[in-house]
């Protein structure tokens, strides 16, 4: 179990910080093509082009509080709620 929450950190690393750099390229590298991405603000946005658009205008998001790989990818990722 350990292995794979490690694997699971570290496509997330990956993803956060090719947001982050803007590496569009590694971005779409991990992020499954029909991936169901839930915004801070519940928005839920799904298709890995969809999710590249928006946070190409709202910058790097927290780290999800849930995720789900399918096939090595991020197939779900879910922000965390905004801070009351």
């Amino acid at each position: 179990m350990a292995r794979q929450n490690a694997a699971v950190d570290e496509i997330v690393r990956a993803a956060l910080d090719g947001i982050g750099s803007r590496d569009w390229d590694t971005v779409r590298r991990v992020l499954h093509p029909y991936v169901h991405w839930t915004t801070t603000d519940g928005q839920a946005l799904r298709g890995r082009n969809q999710v590249i658009m928006t946070v190409e205008r709202a910058g790097t998001p927290a780290a999800p509080t849930e995720v789900e790989l399918r096939d090595g990818q991020i197939y779900r990722w879910n922000c965390p709620p905004p801070a009351r």
